[in-house]
C-alpha cells in the first residue's frame, strides 16, 4: 500500500484500514501468547517468547501478557480489538480493570465505552469504573462480616420478667426496629394507651 500520488480521501481511508490490520493481528498475537501462557510444559512463558520474537523491551512483553491473560477471558473485548474498534490501549486499559474487579465484568461493562471513547479517556473511565466496584464490594465484605457477627439471644430476669439481646446487621436491624415499633405500640394501645406517645409515662388509669 503506497501513498504516491493519493490525495487525502485515499490516504484518510488507507490509514483506518491499516488500523484494523494492526489491531487484527494485535488480537491474534496476544491470543497466541494466551495459549503459550496455558501449555505448562515447562518452556518459557509468554512474556519471554513476547521479548525475544518482537524485540519489546521486559516492561512491554510483560504488560502484553498480562493483557493476553485477561483478554483470552474478554471474548466481547477481543473482539472489538479484532474488528478494529478498539486498540491495544483500550485493551490494557481493560485488562487492567479486569483485574481490579473481574474480565466478565468488564466485557458486560466497558466494551461499549472502549469503542466509543479515545484510549486516554477510556483509561480514566476504566479506571474510574474499578473504583466504584471496589468501592461496593467494600461494602458488601462489610455487610457480610456483619451478618457473620449476628446473635439472638433469650432469658428471664428478675420477677419472671424476660429479656432479649439480639445483635444484627445495620439491613436487618432496620427491618426489625420497624416490626417492634410497630408492636410496642400496639401493645401500649392494648394496655389502655390513648393520647400521646407509648414513650410517655402513662397515668395509672392508663396501666
Amino acid at each position: 500500500m503506497t501513498s504516491e500520488g493519493k490525495g487525502r480521501r485515499e490516504l484518510e481511508r488507507d490509514i483506518g484500514e491499516l488500523h484494523r490490520v494492526e489491531t487484527h493481528a494485535a488480537e491474534r498475537r496476544l491470543a497466541l501468547t494466551a495459549a503459550l501462557e496455558q501449555l505448562d510444559d515447562g518452556g518459557v512463558d509468554g512474556a519471554g517468547v513476547t521479548r525475544a520474537r518482537t524485540k519489546m523491551s521486559s516492561r512491554a512483553a510483560r504488560r502484553a501478557a498480562r493483557t493476553a491473560s485477561q483478554l483470552a477471558r474478554m471474548p466481547g473485548t477481543a473482539a472489538a480489538l479484532a474488528e478494529g474498534r478498539i486498540t491495544v490501549e483500550h485493551a490494557e486499559a481493560a485488562a487492567d480493570a479486569a483485574e481490579r474487579t473481574s474480565p466478565e465484568a468488564v466485557d458486560a461493562e466497558l466494551v461499549d465505552d472502549a469503542a466509543a471513547l479515545p484510549a486516554d479517556r477510556f483509561a480514566r473511565r476504566s479506571r474510574e469504573w474499578a473504583g466504584s466496584k471496589e468501592r461496593l464490594a467494600d461494602q458488601q465484605a462489610r455487610h457480610d462480616r456483619q451478618r457473620s457477627l449476628r446473635e439472638a439471644r433469650t432469658g428471664t430476669g428478675e420477677e419472671g420478667m424476660r429479656w432479649f439481646l439480639l445483635r444484627v446487621d445495620p439491613t436487618t436491624g432496620a427491618e426489625v426496629e420497624k416490626t417492634w415499633q410497630e408492636e410496642v405500640e400496639r401493645l401500649w394501645r392494648d394496655d389502655g394507651g390513648r393520647d400521646g406517645t407509648p414513650d410517655e409515662i402513662r397515668t395509672p388509669a392508663q396501666r
